[in-house]
């Protein structure tokens, strides 16, 4: 992808976000093909959309008390968002 669009290295590495919410662990991951999309580059778009695919298959893999994680749109944007576990824990 960096050897097409330049500017896609500043998106590496892939970036996932771990937060603990009240109604779980969450996994987030903005997919790198909404970074590029703007480039205009359609094979560096492939290459993005690929490792996105890739990516959001290792999340779904995990496992989880969430039986559909999915693609929420956030504007323009898509984010994986994922809950991991609906039971908070805490240190004892």
């Amino acid at each position: 992808m960096a050897e097409r669009v330049p500017d896609a290295a500043s998106y590496a590495p892939v970036t996932i976000l771990v937060s603990e919410r009240q109604d779980g662990v969450h996994l987030s991951y903005d997919s790198m093909s909404t970074y590029l999309a703007p480039y205009g580059d359609a094979q560096a778009l492939e290459v993005a959309k690929d490792l996105d695919e890739k990516v959001v298959t290792l999340l779904e893999r995990l496992p989880a008390n969430d039986p559909e994680p999915e693609f929420k749109a956030q504007g323009a944007d898509r984010r994986f968002d994922r809950v991991l576990d609906h039971q908070r824990t805490t240190d004892t």
